[in-house]
């Protein structure tokens, strides 16, 4: 039989991880604002992680498999170009590593919504007086 201790504590443990999925989802926003795809990438990437335990084996694959190819494309971001050709290179890289971005967010975002961190907006109740 459950204690009301216990499920004070699993409500606890569970408001805890609520708040730091929100925490990193706004940290990734503002970073993703700021442009430094990097912090954002790292910050879904430990969104994802906190999700893992629930997902099934497909699910981690698909999301290890989404997290090499970024993190490859990553370390080409990070040189310095030096002529034109390499300037021309690393805007097309980045734009690729954008679209993988975005589908790795879509992803993990969708990991969250199937396994009920997503807490919904509350509905308005307020009436409009005309």
């Amino acid at each position: 039989m459950e204690t009301k201790g216990n499920f004070q504590a699993g409500w606890n443990l569970g408001q805890h991880l609520i708040d730091d999925i929100g925490e990193l989802l706004h940290s990734a926003r503002i970073s993703f604002v700021n442009g430094n795809i990097q912090k954002y990438y790292w910050d879904f990437y430990m969104v994802r992680k906190t999700v893992e335990p629930f997902m099934s084996e497909k699910e981690l694959v698909e999301g290890i498999k989404q997290e090499i190819e970024i993190e490859n494309i990553i370390g080409v971001c990070n040189s310095k170009p030096v002529t034109t050709e390499d300037k021309i290179k690393v805007i097309e890289v980045r734009k690729k590593l954008n679209i993988l971005l975005k589908k790795y967010d879509g992803s993990v975002m969708s990991y969250l919504r199937k396994y009920g961190f997503l807490v919904p907006p509350k509905k308005d109740r307020t009436i409009l007086i005309g």
